[in-house]
């Protein structure tokens, strides 16, 4: 993906999901094999899978609020810094004249 031009985070992540899934299903790779299972078995894998879709959405979910807030704090502070850089300086001057 990356050679590709396509550097995001996401596509990657979405390209490796992918990879995975054909690896799984047995697309290809060595050792090729696909899955034989009753449809009880069957039933359960695709709801945990659903599960696990459901948990990684929600941790996306809440990593991407988390870093919101963490953003707003850093420019508050960045600002902050700013304005205290802006003050010390003015002082200096007041000082020295």
């Amino acid at each position: 993906m990356r050679e590709a031009g396509d550097d995001g985070d996401e596509a990657l992540n979405f390209t490796i999901a992918q990879n995975v899934l054909r690896e799984e299903l047995g697309d290809y790779g060595p050792g090729v094999r696909g899955y034989v299972m009753d449809n009880r078995t069957r039933d359960i894998v695709l709801v945990h899978g659903r599960q696990d879709a459901a948990h990684a959405a929600l941790n996306s979910s809440t990593i991407i609020r988390q870093n919101r807030s963490l953003m707003r704090t850093m420019r508050a502070l960045m600002g902050l810094h700013i304005v205290l850089i802006g003050l010390v300086a003015f002082l200096v001057y007041r000082l020295l004249t």
